[in-house]
């Protein structure tokens, strides 16, 4: 997978899944798109993925899951070694239209970006770019 992109999607919501994986193809091409609708799933294969790959990636993370909600990953995420943590970037995804969440979102050193659901193609490409 040399020479690829490497992109995360943490999100119970399988549509929206689909969608940003599509528009990140259609945004960037050739990329690897890891999947996750379960965030304790995405918390392990991070773990074992990232450890002494050396490559970065661009985590696309919900706050809204029924599991374990975005706020809660990004304090296992916290505790991740700095070889992993440095370089996975984390945009924040809500529904929500409460600002609340992007006023903690900006608070967050782990977190990049916010973006509202649903994501548009524009929006994405410029966290992308």
């Amino acid at each position: 997978m040399k020479g690829c992109k490497r992109f995360i999607i943490i999100d119970d919501d399988s549509v929206n899944n689909f969608l940003c994986s599509k528009m990140i193809e259609n945004i960037v091409g050739n990329s690897h798109v890891s999947v996750y609708t379960n965030p304790y799933d995405a918390l392990s294969g991070i773990a074992n993925e990232y450890v002494g790959l050396g490559e970065s990636a661009t985590l696309l993370l919900d706050i809204n899951m029924p599991e374990m909600t975005g706020w809660e990953f990004l304090a296992y995420f916290n505790k991740f070694h700095p070889e992993i943590k440095n370089r996975i970037k984390i945009c924040l995804l809500s529904g929500s239209i409460d600002n609340k969440d992007r006023v903690v979102a900006e608070a967050n050193n782990n977190v990049s970006h916010f973006l509202a659901k649903p994501v548009s193609m524009e929006a994405l490409a410029k966290v992308l770019n």
